[in-house]
Parts: C-alpha cells; structure tokens; sequence
C-alpha cells in the first residue's frame, strides 16, 4: 500500500472521511473507489453537511479525471443547501 493510501487510511480511522477523500480524489484505483463508502456512511447517518461536501469533493473528482458525463449525472443530484457558502457559490459558478 502507497503512503497516500496509508495516510488516507488512518483519517478514516480517524473519523476523517473528507480528509482521506481529499488525500485521493484524483486517484481511480480500487482503494479510492473504496472512499466512497465514506460519502455513503454520512449519508446514512445523516451527516448533511459532510455527505454533501464528500459528493462535491465526487463531482471534483470526476471532472479532473475527465468523466464529465458522470460529473453531470452526479451533480443534478446534489443538493447545494448544506454546503459552506463558499461551496455553494463554486458549484454555482460551474
């Protein structure tokens, strides 16, 4: 396992899923997929804010890694309410 993996790693054991998504986002391999389960846990638990920002971090992902259609599909679902103001205005502009 890479160092970047291990460091993303231990924020999810950490309670840090932002935090290791962050250390992955452009990363397409198996233990970046993995990271998904992060965005899907605070959604289940009601984390609004989190999972929002873990599916914008998503959508960040996908357009630098070139997959605009999926970026696409991703972003008319999100719902913009419980981002920072300054999220919203980022995801506004796109």
């Amino acid at each position: 396992m890479d160092s970047l993996i291990t460091t993303a790693a231990r924020a999810l054991a950490a309670g840090d899923p932002l935090g290791a998504l962050k250390r992955v986002a452009l990363r397409d391999d198996a233990p970046a997929k993995a990271l998904d389960t992060a965005r899907a846990t605070l959604e289940a638990h009601a984390d609004r804010a989190n999972a929002a920002h873990a599916r914008y971090l998503e959508v960040r992902r996908l357009l630098l890694i070139g997959r605009i259609d999926e970026a696409e599909r991703m972003l008319a679902e999100l719902d913009p309410t419980p981002l920072t103001p300054a999220s919203r205005t980022a995801l506004t502009n796109w």
